[in-house]
Order: structure tokens, then C-alpha cells, then sequence
């Protein structure tokens, strides 16, 4: 990516040239790279603001603007000075008909932006789309691998230990705390109306667990809640408690 904007920089003859990304919940779109006169201002914080974020909405090139300053269509930036003759181009990061971010180039002043020049930036945005895919397609792969090393690791220790069930729940807690990046992974029993803590693994190890049968009240703890529905729940542990 970092190739890829100073290319578009240097070759289309801008001051700054960034890539956007959408962040995880997709309301604001953070510049990844961002390269010249701007870059602090765009790299530090997210923004639903400016082309950017208007253009990947509309599944379409934004193209190009050649004055900022009195385009009704732009938004500024907030930290970015507005300033008159800034010629701005922006394409999306688009495979197929997804839109997963957006390229743009700015530069002040000078001749203004071309058709051919519009089309280069888009067979850039293309080599984006390129490296952002196979980016991700890595990380799956790495992810899968683990899980599945992860399993053979846990079957490897029930052939060792058919007698023994304590070194098979040392494996899945602390193997579980590790491919979740957990800070603590419990194994939990219930024994009639109340429950403990077989084994617990946390960054310094696996050691034996820290509720010692605490009784069953959903209303109060939420093990309970998981227990008592006998279903997968996830919670969020602050205040107030939810």
C-alpha cells in the first residue's frame, strides 16, 4: 500500500495521495497511507467526512474535482486547510461490486487532472484490491492453520492421557486463550445447582479454577446466564453490567 500511494504521488504529480479503509463497524473510513503535506492530518483519526467517504457509497468513480474550494459536492477534511485551485481525484477499491475503500490524490494549483490520468489512478486502485485480497486470504489461511494445529495438539494429549483428564483441560483452556487472544479462558462444571472452575489459563499458565461453587443465579453472574440457557452467549463486563 505504501508502494502503491507514493506511486500515484510521484506519478501523477500530487502533494498528498492517501488509501482509505472502512473501519469494522463501516461508518468511518481511515486513511491506512497516507503520503505528503497532509499525512498527519489524515492518519491519525477516522472521518465520515469528505470524498473519501461520500465516493465508496456510490459504487462509482468520484473522479475528478478540480477546484475543492467551490465544488458544492466536497466536504472538507477536517485538520486540512481549504484551499482554492486543490485538484482532487478519487476512485474506489472495488472488487467485483463490493467496495472495500477508496484511493484519492490531491495537488494544488498546476494543470488539472486528466482523463488518462483519472484511469491510471483507477488501474492503481485495482493493484490495492489486489494486495488488500491476498492480505486477506493470507491471514485466513494462517488462522485455519492454527485451528487445525490446535486440534491435533489437543487429540495428541487425549492419546496420552486416557486416564488423566487434567492435561486434556490444561490444553483446550490455554489453547483457547491463545487463538482468541484472550486475558482468561475458564472450563466451568456444573454440579447441581451450583458450578466451579475445573481449570483456568490466563498469560502466566494454567492453574486450578477461581469460582470454588458459587451458586447458580443468572441474575447476578454470568456463567449462570450460559449454564442455565444452555446455549453460547457473549457478554460485555463493565458498569453497569450487561
Amino acid at each position: 500500500m505504501d508502494r502503491i500511494a507514493a506511486h500515484a504521488k510521484e506519478l501523477l504529480a500530487a502533494q498528498n495521495s492517501a488509501i482509505f479503509l472502512p473501519d469494522a463497524d463501516g461508518k468511518a473510513y481511515r486513511a491506512i497511507v497516507a503520503l505528503g503535506d497532509l499525512a498527519e492530518e489524515l492518519r491519525p483519526r477516522p472521518s465520515n467526512q469528505g470524498a473519501h467517504h461520500r465516493q465508496p457509497d456510490r459504487q462509482r468513480p468520484a473522479g475528478v474535482r478540480h477546484d475543492s474550494a467551490v465544488d458544492p459536492r466536497a466536504i472538507p477534511i477536517p485538520g486540512t486547510p481549504l484551499q482554492h485551485d486543490e485538484r482532487l481525484m478519487v476512485v474506489p477499491l472495488k472488487a467485483g461490486e463490493q467496495v472495500q475503500g477508496a484511493m484519492a490524490v490531491w495537488r494544488s494549483g498546476g494543470s488539472r487532472f486528466e482523463t488518462h490520468e483519472l484511469a491510471f489512478l483507477e488501474g492503481l486502485s485495482q493493484q490495492a484490491v489486489i494486495a488488500l485480497n491476498n492480505a486477506r486470504l493470507f491471514d485466513q489461511t494462517q488462522a485455519a492453520l492454527q485451528r487445525q494445529t490446535a486440534s491435533a495438539d489437543i487429540l495428541r494429549v487425549i492419546s496420552q492421557s486416557p486416564d488423566d483428564v487434567t492435561p486434556v483441560v490444561d490444553v483446550i483452556v490455554a489453547t483457547a486463550r491463545r487463538l482468541l487472544a484472550c486475558y482468561r479462558t475458564a472450563l466451568l462444571r456444573l454440579e447441581g445447582d451450583r458450578f466451579t472452575t475445573v481449570r483456568h489459563a490466563t498469560q502466566e499458565g494454567v492453574a486450578p479454577g477461581v469460582f470454588p461453587g458459587v451458586p447458580l443465579d443468572a441474575a447476578h453472574n454470568f456463567p449462570s446466564r450460559a449454564l442455565l440457557s444452555g446455549r453460547r452467549c457473549t457478554f460485555r463486563i463493565g458498569w453497569p453490567p450487561s
